[in-house]
């Protein structure tokens, strides 16, 4: 399980309801002008300090101005207090499935507390933070680690302070795209959420992802992943995230896509027997290990560009840069990757496991707007036999390191 770390404003709470009534009210209190509401939103999440020099630049007497601000907020939150759609039920579900959870926030300890209590939340976390006792957010989020010592752990956060307080502890974060954070911070952040949902199931994915690691780190033999698993089971997104994660850990890691190595149709369809000749023919493995996977066996850095073939126009056309030095893990994924010659080349195996309604109820969303109802039966008449004899054949879950339960995109679950 994961220890959580949650900002407060923007993330759980819908703080600029109680922050924009009470900035407000303080100016017109002070007979100071007004600003925007555009300038309050700006600065949610900032520390006290600057968001006072920044509504009320000149002003002297900020003990006033923070009396003022804080009585009105602290009367506004009792009264109008709430949290973003979804947020509660998830911190329920974190809970029972064993989560650690934290608060760090730049607000007072006061603010914290009587927020959660306002919204009947406070009793789910394990511990509260408030970032003003400390020189940065990182330092607070350092210090949370060391009281919820945890292998995974994950920030959660609406701006750049969060997403920066995650990378200096080489943790993965999570930014509240639902929240008050500008669109050029999001870049900023590991893995974007649109809402409360999108949180639960990072963080259900990062728990994997850690497993994964935590295997890894160990093995110092381990240059290539594999993910593997039949059609539309997931292999790609899972991937590109296990990618994202790994760099958010302080580690180089690049993506390798079998279907880069496409036979043109000529190749890959001949012979009377199409799912024969599928297995045979699909992929051209040889370029695959010669140009990339030997070398990386070796030992080797990669640094080159290949022609790949373009699956929509049938050409080479499609170039592929591979950037790949002795420090860095290489995720290939694809499907049919646990046989030889190429499964003597990964040196961790995963398997996304799917069954097959699945795989047509995902080929109805993903595929049949693009080609038609009628490409289902090509699922039914080729690419379903063609994964039916690979697991029979090949054994590819007996040969795997990590065999996840991935008929739910949003709750992986490992099973061995």
């Amino acid at each position: 399980m994961a220890t959580v770390i949650f900002d407060l404003d923007g993330t759980l709470f819908c703080s600029h309801l109680c922050i924009l009534t009470a900035v407000k009210h303080t100016l017109k209190t002070l007979g100071l002008p007004p600003v925007t509401d555009d300038l309050i939103m700006s600065l949610i999440g900032e520390k006290y300090a600057v968001f006072a020099s920044r509504i009320a630049p000149g002003f002297h007497d900020e003990a006033l101005l923070w009396k003022i601000y804080t009585q009105s907020e602290r009367d506004t939150i009792k009264h109008e207090a709430r949290l973003f759609d979804g947020i509660p039920q998830m911190l329920v579900m974190l809970k029972k499935e064993g989560h650690k959870l934290a608060v760090c926030s730049n607000g007072s300890m006061e603010y914290i507390e009587l927020a959660l209590h306002s919204t009947g939340t406070y009793d789910l976390f394990d511990l509260l933070v408030t970032g003003n006792e400390f020189h940065s957010k990182s330092e607070a989020v350092a210090y949370i680690l060391r009281e919820l010592p945890n292998d995974c752990a994950v920030v959660v956060g609406d701006r750049f302070h969060d997403f920066r307080a995650a990378s200096d502890n080489y943790l993965p974060s999570i930014g509240a795209a639902y929240g008050y954070c500008p669109v050029h911070e999001l870049g900023l952040c590991t893995f974007t959420a649109y809402s409360a949902a999108d949180v639960h199931a990072f963080i259900r994915q990062i728990t994997v992802f850690s497993r994964l690691f935590s295997d890894i780190i160990l093995r110092p033999d381990v240059r290539v992943i594999g993910i593997n698993g039949v059609d539309t089971s997931g292999k790609t997104i899972f991937s590109e995230n296990m990618q994202k994660y790994l760099v958010a850990r302080g580690k180089k890691a690049s993506v390798l896509h079998l279907d880069d190595f496409h036979n043109p149709a000529g190749i890959r369809n001949a012979g009377p027997n199409e799912i024969d000749a599928y297995i045979q023919n699909a992929f051209d493995i040889k370029k695959l290990i010669d140009e990339l996977l030997k070398p990386l066996k070796s030992g080797q850095s990669i640094n080159k560009t290949l022609e790949c073939l373009d699956l929509n126009t049938d050409t080479f056309s499609s170039r592929r840069h591979y950037e790949i030095d002795k420090n860095t893990y290489v995720i290939l994924e694809g499907v049919l990757l646990y046989r030889e010659p190429l499964s003597g080349y990964i040196d961790y195996k995963v398997f996304l496991d799917i069954g097959f309604d699945e795989v047509l109820r995902r080929a109805e969303v993903r595929d049949v707007p693009q080609y038609g109802p009628a490409f289902l039966n090509k699922y039914r008449e080729k690419y379903i036999p063609i994964q039916q004899w690979y697991l029979e054949f090949c054994l590819p879950k007996s040969k795997s390191d990590l065999v996840i339960d991935n008929r739910n995109y949003s709750d992986p679950r490992i099973v061995k």
